[in-house]
Formats: C-alpha cells, structure tokens, sequence
C-alpha cells in the first residue's frame, strides 16, 4: 500500500445517451491495501480529454471538488483555527509551560494528522536501515519539536509574491538574512538529499551572487529545559565557475548536503512532514 496517496479525482465522462463512465485515481487490490495510480491516470484523462474534444468541439469540461473532499477540508480549517486561538491564549501564558503543554500535546495530536503518513514514507526511505519502532520514536519526537516549535518568537518574511523583494532589501540594507531552504521548490534546481533527487530554491545562492555576500548555514538545537542551542557555522566555501562566479546549482547541493548532515545528527528535530521528494 502507498504509504502516503495524493487527493483522490474521479474522472466522470457523460455521453450523448446519458450512460456515465468513471475512472478513479486510485485502485482498490484488496482489502485495506489502495495503490496509486494518479501518474497512469493524469496522462490518460490528458489523452481522452483531447481526444473527447477533437471528436466533440462543443464538450464541456467541469473540476469540482466531492462533497467528501469538501467536508474534510471544512473539518481541517476548523480544527486549525481552534488550534490557532488556543495557541494564541496559551502564548499569554509563561513559555514553558506553553512549550512542555504543547509538546505533550502533539505527540497525541500529530499522529492522527495526514502528514503522519507522508512523514513515515519519508522516514523509511531515508533510514532504510532503521526499524519500525525507531521510525516511530523519530516521529513522536518530531511532533514534540513542532509543537514547542510554536511557543518560539521571531520575526519573520511571510512567503509571497513580495518575498523576494523584501529579502533583497533587508541585503541592500545591511541586514542578515535567514532563508528556509529545505523546502520543495518547482521551479528550482535538482540536488541529491538522502540520495535522492529533488527540488530546492536557489535563491539562497543566486542572492550570494548578486551581492557577493557571504554565505553561513544557521540552525537551531532543541536541548533538553526549553533551552535553544543556536549554530552559525563558518562561511561555507560557494563553488565557482570558471570565471569566478558562484555557480548556482554546486552551491545549493552544497547547502542542501550540509543540511542533511544537520538532520542526521537529530532526524526528530526536521520536520519530515512535507513532500520534500515528487
């Protein structure tokens, strides 16, 4: 069974005389055992679709979302918003107890999140040496992590179409600047994270480039009595071209290699619970 499938689609094709045909995103092999089969889909409901529409030019397409879908994305923004106010109420109060409660409490919550099963495949693939229950132990760790994560302060640049610009003119100024950059990224450039390929934002290189600043890799160590180990590591030596250039893509497998060294040394304090590999 995937250990974490995408949303599910239903690909509904209605003909002339009212005889309706179905395709599913996922496929039912057995009992309690679902395979994905979303690629093999995608590209056949992109085949019938041009096909339906050479054959038919005034069809008609429609996307909607099941009413299940609906209901259990309502249900979520719920639950996030009442975590959301409790947060706020709890960070009125004295941060360690705020962080002990919160810790506790995602250990209990977290698992029961969808994150959990895209956080276990992850995990698995990474540590393939490692058995289940060390697998287990890493999570609960992490949703410990993320839970005292949220009585922490700090100032950030929220993610945006203006992000870029607001972090180019905290550089121009002067300022330091701290970027996330173990994120999944599109539009980025391919490095090797846990011998496997995936994206990352080159950003983080391509501002050190254009203003020829130095680059050092920053991390926070969660440490036992709510206390915060902060790391700033020398400069980290950027590849260059031949020309003297910073070359983007050996920079950033640079910065993504120092990261996993960084979360091997604690893989329960990452957050493994994004699709960081598509």
């Amino acid at each position: 069974m995937s250990a974490h499938l995408p949303r599910r689609f239903d690909y509904v094709l209605r003909t002339r005389d009212g005889e309706k045909i179905v395709l599913n995103s996922t496929h039912r092999a057995r009992y309690h055992s679902v395979e994905d089969r979303s690629s093999s889909c995608m590209a056949l409901v992109g085949e019938l679709n041009k096909r339906v529409a050479t054959a038919n030019p005034h069809v008609q397409f429609f996307h909607e979302l099941r009413w299940s879908y609906k209901l259990d994305i309502a249900a979520h923004r719920a639950l996030d918003w009442i975590g959301l106010l409790l947060w706020k109420l709890l960070r009125r109060t004295d941060l360690d107890r705020t962080a002990n409660f919160l810790g506790w409490a995602m250990r209990r919550i977290g698992p029961r999140r969808r994150g959990q099963r895209t956080a276990r495949a992850n995990l698995t693939a990474a540590y393939r040496d490692k058995s289940a229950a060390e697998i287990e132990q890493i999570l609960s760790g992490m949703w410990a992590n993320l839970g005292r994560l949220a009585a922490d302060m700090g100032r950030l640049i929220s993610a945006g179409p203006d992000s870029v610009w607001k972090i180019r003119k905290a550089l121009k100024e002067g300022l330091h600047v701290g970027m996330l950059v173990d994120q999944h990224f599109a539009q980025g450039v391919e490095v090797m994270f846990f011998g496997r390929p995936c994206m990352v934002n080159p950003m983080p290189a391509r501002f050190a480039q254009l203003f020829d600043c130095p680059v050092h890799g920053f991390r926070t160590i969660r440490l036992p009595g709510n206390r915060i180990q902060i790391e700033l590591t020398d400069e980290v030596d950027m590849p260059r071209d031949a020309g003297g250039k910073i070359d983007v893509a050996s920079a950033m497998q640079k910065i993504t290699s120092i990261i996993e060294g960084w979360i091997r040394e604690r893989p329960e304090q990452w957050l493994w619970l994004q699709r960081r590999w598509r």
